[in-house]
């Protein structure tokens, strides 16, 4: 009884949450996908939608970059440096993620894997004057950078380069890179050993690492382990279930070297009494863990 308490008034803030930080438009796409069993949004497909999506909110991805960092040095000294500096990002959204920011701070380039990219939409007029002009504003009071609106804009399109998957990138790139990132983008790929296995020939002992991940069922919170991994990966199609114990051997078995997992948010409130023996292995943390941090260890070269 407590338990179906707990899932009504957990799905009560999910709504009432969603209904305060959404646009009305959002939320009709998502209750009409919801009903008909497809998606209708699509982030990519044209100037407006990336408009309205919540990658064109550049105040979100600033203040996500400062409180990530905050986070991460209250525990470690993690130094970055961008200046001259070549950074790859996984999965960095129509609008090119952290990129702009790096390239304000005058990177030397920042590379992108994003297969659902559209380079037209990217560079059209109403992106740069309705986003990236924004964007420079923003980051021109935060960062205190000096470099005009047109100079910054043409170092975007000159410096940050864009490929449709890591084959893409291997076929043109051969340099090791100073820093590889990700935000909320390795739960959802399918074969994390695989693509770390790829990514790994352009790491370097130098190479830092710095990878937000959601370790959450990306609606309610934590997963039901009371059901066996078949069937939460019947509900989740799009996520790998993996758990933070798992994710840190992945990177310390490919990339040969050590890494930090840092934990960010977790909640045990919602964990089931009864736990699937697919689940029983986990420790406590693995399971109530939200979202949290893969850092190299030479954070603080």
């Amino acid at each position: 009884m407590l338990n179906g308490i707990k899932k009504v008034r957990t799905l009560v803030n999910k709504v009432l949450s969603r209904l305060y930080f959404f646009s009305l438009h959002d939320n009709l796409v998502l209750l009409i996908s919801r009903v008909l069993n497809r998606s209708f949004y699509d982030y990519y497909s044209n100037e407006n939608e990336v408009l309205r999506s919540k990658h064109s909110k550049p105040t979100l991805l600033i203040d996500r970059i400062l409180r990530y960092l905050k986070i991460i040095n209250n525990h470690y000294d993690l130094k970055i440096n961008c200046k001259d500096k070549v950074f790859l990002e996984i999965g960095a959204g129509p609008l090119l993620g952290w990129g702009p920011t790096s390239i304000a701070l005058d990177s030397e380039e920042y590379h992108i894997i994003e297969p659902n990219h559209k380079k037209d939409i990217f560079k059209s007029k109403k992106i740069k004057e309705k986003y990236f002009l924004n964007h420079y504003n923003h980051l021109k009071n935060v960062f205190n950078i000096t470099v005009s609106f047109d100079n910054f804009y043409k170092n975007i399109l000159k410096r940050i380069k864009i490929y449709s998957d890591i084959n893409d990138l291997r076929k043109i790139n051969e340099k090791k890179f100073d820093y590889i990132v990700s935000n909320s983008v390795i739960e959802h790929i399918s074969d994390v050993k695989g693509f770390l296995t790829g990514l790994s020939q352009y790491d370097s002992m130098h190479t830092k690492h710095i990878h937000s991940i959601d370790f959450s069922n990306h609606s309610s919170g934590i997963y039901d382990y009371s059901k066996s991994r078949f069937d939460l990966k019947r509900s989740h199609k799009d996520l790998n279930l993996l758990r933070p114990s798992e994710v840190l051997d992945y990177f310390e078995n490919i990339f040969k070297r050590e890494f930090i997992f840092l934990k960010y948010l977790s909640d045990n409130k919602n964990l089931s009494l009864t736990i699937h023996e697919d689940w029983e292995k986990y420790n406590h943390d693995d399971l109530i863990t939200l979202t949290g941090f893969i850092i190299s260890k030479n954070y603080n070269d």
